[in-house]
């Protein structure tokens, strides 16, 4: 699989977190028939205040048995809203969750033919391009990590809400494709929502300072 590192940011880091949490690192020795669908996707939207963290989440739900063999994913947003935490967003899958630098790791360590791009230490701390992208590849002809049918991975990114996003919303889309031995493909695109809501005693100033103005205009309206 070709490596390209401005292709979509999804279902491989889905993909990624079942190799890496619990599921064997031995290669499978045969190919598992995939029917179609075998992935379906949901978001989870995030709301938090002005100045904190957001934290929106893509499932990756696994309808039949899937041998991964390679993926491209892709994270976009608005760069003036959001700044994108790759290093630490997470991957998880049951009872764990690890990091999307630390998956990729523990993939490469159980098969060393596992190949990714970017580096895990390239991943950064703070992405503010408004676009991150991964993508990962078995090189060997029987590698591949099994993904049971009925297994869920989550996808949870970390983003700072930066400073002039007080209110309102913002999407972030999640989007690429992965393939199995055979090399057929599950293509992935979702979006999710990331609101900024303002404290409550934020509202009350706001809602104070508006009836204080019109407090005064009625005055100069009577005076005139």
């Amino acid at each position: 699989m070709k490596m390209n590192k401005n292709k979509p940011w999804n279902l491989a880091a889905a993909l990624s977190l079942v190799a890496v949490l619990g599921l064997s690192g031995t290669a499978a020795q045969a190919a598992v028939s995939i029917p179609e669908p075998a992935l379906s996707t949901s978001t989870v939207d995030a709301v938090s205040q002005p100045g904190s963290q957001a934290l929106p989440s893509f499932v990756f739900n696994f309808d039949s048995n899937f041998d991964l063999i390679g993926f491209d994913i892709t994270v976009q947003f608005d760069p003036t809203k959001l700044s994108f935490n790759a290093a630490a967003s997470t991957l998880s899958f049951g009872a764990s969750t690890v990091t999307l630098p630390a998956a990729l790791m523990a993939m490469q360590t159980a098969l060393p033919d596992f190949i990714f791009s970017p580096g895990a230490g390239d991943f950064g701390t703070a992405i503010n391009t408004g676009e991150f992208s991964f993508n990962g590849a078995y090189f060997a002809p029987t590698s591949f990590f099994p993904v049971p049918a009925g297994s869920a991975v989550t996808l949870t990114g970390v983003f700072d809400l930066l400073p002039g996003f007080d209110t309102g919303s913002t999407p972030v889309r999640v989007f690429g494709n992965a393939s199995d031995q055979f090399f057929a493909f599950e293509e992935f695109d979702m979006t999710a929502s990331v609101s900024a809501v303002p404290e409550p005693e934020t509202w009350l100033m706001l809602i104070g300072g508006l009836g204080l103005i019109a407090s005064r205009v009625r005055r100069r309206a009577k005076t005139q």
